[in-house]
């Protein structure tokens, strides 16, 4: 989940639902997935639980990105 950014070029989007503090799921998704993101709690206490996504490349690497997240997530997880 994630609010309609308001004019920047960053998305915060919650990952509160995948059991995971927004180190530990920058971390694997970096190495999983190969997607880099920027862990939430690195914009205060209250930035837990959220990653920021920088949408500044073109579309169809965002969607790949996007797809690899997804296919992370459903992997299960041990």
């Amino acid at each position: 989940r994630c609010q309609k950014p308001r004019g920047g070029f960053y998305l915060f989007v919650s990952i509160k639902g995948t059991g995971m503090d927004s180190v530990t799921f920058c971390m694997e998704a970096l190495e999983k997935a190969r997607v880099a993101m920027i862990p939430g709690v690195s914009f205060g206490r209250k930035g837990e639980g959220y990653v920021r996504i920088a949408c500044t490349v073109e579309e169809e690497k965002l969607l790949e990105a996007a797809e690899r997240v997804r296919r992370f997530l459903e992997r299960p997880r041990l």
